[in-house]
């Protein structure tokens, strides 16, 4: 939904995760660092930190969100 964020404190030790856009623009925050990925961008990340997703537009956006506990 357009305006909606969501916080995540980081997951157990070792753990990964990765991230596809679908559809839109989404802004990811990692621990201190920002991130905007639109349509086709991917990335992976250490999930063991503090991290928020936030749709900052006023469309939907769709991503796939895989966590990868080692």
């Amino acid at each position: 939904m357009p305006g909606e964020e969501h916080l995540s404190e980081g997951h157990s030790p070792n753990t990964q995760e990765y991230v596809l856009v679908q559809q839109g623009t989404l802004e990811a925050y990692i621990a201190s660092e920002a991130y905007v990925l639109n349509q086709g961008d991917a990335m992976c990340f250490d999930c063991t930190r503090t991290h928020k997703f936030c749709n900052p537009g006023t469309d939907p956006v769709s991503f796939l969100d895989i966590i990868y506990y080692q």
